[in-house]
């Protein structure tokens, strides 16, 4: 009986991880490898974690591209400060006028400013750097500024 007990407490655990398993590893980093191979038995899915607060802009800078009055470059460097790996997060530009009101609003998802290396499965390593670069137009727009932000949807 008492086998039959622990048997069925160790399901339910399992069944629990499995269902949460996103929040465990958010709050037990550690548990990781495990729930990988749990999932890979049972064939679900486990998706990096997504936490915009681990996510810092260094530094950021936006200029008109020569002889296209329309066009623009957005340069920025982003650090995962995070202990673990991280999705890529979208990046949301905001163009200002002087009194920065906002006039545009664009938001960049990772396959945009990363390219293929947007696919990569480990994400955004801990601890580290990645340079984001995209190009984009904005007819008739007079900005005097602008406002960089890293999120997740």
């Amino acid at each position: 009986m008492s086998l039959t007990v622990g048997v069925l407490l160790a399901a339910l655990a399992a069944q629990l991880t499995l269902t949460y398993r996103q929040s465990v590893i958010g709050l037990l980093p550690a548990t990781r490898p495990f729930i990988e191979a749990l999932c890979a038995n049972v064939g679900c899915s486990l998706d990096l974690p997504r936490d915009a607060s681990q996510i810092g802009i260094e530094a950021s800078d936006l200029n008109r591209l020569p002889d296209a009055d329309a066009l623009f470059e957005l340069t920025a460097t982003l650090r995962n400060r995070a202990d673990t790996a991280m999705a890529f997060p979208h990046l949301e530009l905001t163009l200002t006028d002087m009194q920065d009101k906002a006039l545009v609003r664009r938001v960049f998802p990772p396959q945009e400013w990363l390219g293929s290396a947007a696919d990569d499965a480990a994400g955004f390593t801990a601890h580290s750097d990645r340079m984001a670069r995209v190009a984009f137009s904005a007819e008739g727009v007079n900005a005097s500024g602008y406002r960089l932000y890293a999120f997740y949807p």
